[in-house]
């Protein structure tokens, strides 16, 4: 079967491009499919990942020349990510509407779209991540874990999210409160599954990895809104195991405490210091994804209030609420040691739950054929 997943690939985010290689590497190796993804760009996507944008505003001055003094560290990381994209995945001809993806489709039999923020709507131009463009090409469409980023949509977009979710073939969430909203937009009750990096094995990730060159056992710290807080918990962690304080930061990190920043760390190179870290501290939802797949001890930091239910959604079903610390101060270090042996049985079930609403709609996909 040929596939074709829209997502948000040619982030350069780290949880967004490696869930939709995970994704890809799934429905090619358990469901023999050939994957490509919808490489559409649509005017305001180009414009956010350049690394100097035009000046229109103060801001835009202050970005060029927080952009300039990190240009380096941005070129690099540019290029790692690139790298990878050219690397694994198989992209379709580029579009910059969905007018364009409708006058000449990719040549898929199923188009997906999720995992990450895909139901996040901004504008017309989300419609194409809800694959609106399906029906008018004739073609069946499934969410799988798809995320709106938030349990509310804003009322002037709720007829139309509504619309476009109705046109969805098969639809699953990322997340309990994604669920609801779908249930209370459309009615309909959809699975709450896992996120796609769940879907590939501990194993299968270290063959991706690149590990870093580091000897000792260290605290890995992958911050995203900034660092203080993760920083003052990993320091914690570090007084009583006497491990090093490394860290992922999109800034180089000058403080006596950190003994290196990874400021551009490529996907194999970001997996990598993952899979050799002895402790984890984060404030991100894939560095607590990661932090599981690889089985570590990890802490993991609300930055943001708000944004923090995908993280509360994955460890409270795990039983793992305690991992969450909202204020490093009251941080306990009396259960440091997570039970894997009763974290990971819940873990796999919840896999299975995962893999079995793909293979269902692709069942029931070989029967409409």
């Amino acid at each position: 079967m040929k596939i074709c997943i829209a997502t948000f690939y040619a982030a350069h985010n780290y949880g967004a491009v490696l869930q939709a290689y995970a994704l890809s590497c799934y429905l090619s190796k358990k469901h023999n499919a050939s994957v490509s993804f919808l490489n559409y760009k649509p005017p305001s996507t180009k414009q956010a990942y350049k690394i100097f944008v035009p000046i229109r505003s103060i801001n835009d001055i202050k970005h060029n020349v927080q952009s300039l003094i990190k240009y380096h560290s941005l070129k690099t990381r540019r290029f790692g990510f690139n790298a990878f994209i050219i690397k694994y995945f198989r992209e379709s001809i580029e579009y910059s509407s969905i007018a364009e993806i409708i006058q000449n489709p990719p040549e898929a039999e199923l188009f997906i779209t999720g995992s990450d923020q895909v139901f996040r709507y901004k504008n017309e131009a989300s419609d194409a991540y809800y694959l609106s463009f399906c029906q008018q090409i004739g073609k069946p469409s499934l969410a799988y874990a798809a995320s709106f980023g938030t349990g509310n949509i804003d009322m002037k977009f709720k007829e139309r999210v509504s619309n476009l979710l109705s046109g969805i073939g098969y639809l699953s969430s990322r997340e309990s409160e994604g669920a609801a909203l779908i249930k209370q937009l459309i009615g309909k009750d959809v699975p709450v599954v896992l996120d796609p990096v769940f879907l590939l094995t501990m194993q299968e990730w270290k063959l991706l990895s690149s590990p870093p060159h580091i000897a000792e056992k260290y605290i890995l710290v992958y911050a995203l809104v900034g660092y203080q807080e993760q920083l003052a918990i990993a320091q914690q962690i570090s007084l009583l195991t006497k491990f090093p304080i490394y860290m992922i930061h999109a800034t180089q990190v000058r403080d006596k405490a950190v003994s290196q920043t990874f400021t551009h760390a490529s996907p194999e190179e970001f997996v990598g210091l993952f899979s050799s870290a002895a402790c984890v501290v984060t404030d991100s939802f894939h560095g607590t994804a990661f932090s599981l797949v690889f089985e570590k001890d990890f802490y993991c930091h609300i930055a943001i209030e708000a944004a923090s239910s995908r993280i509360r959604n994955l460890l409270e079903n795990l039983d793992l609420g305690a991992r969450i610390v909202s204020n490093p101060k009251l941080i306990d270090l009396s259960n440091m040691k997570i039970n894997y042996t009763l974290v990971s049985p819940i873990i796999r079930l919840r896999i299975k739950e995962s893999t079995q609403f793909v293979s269902e709609a692709l069942a029931c996909l070989d029967k409409d054929e």
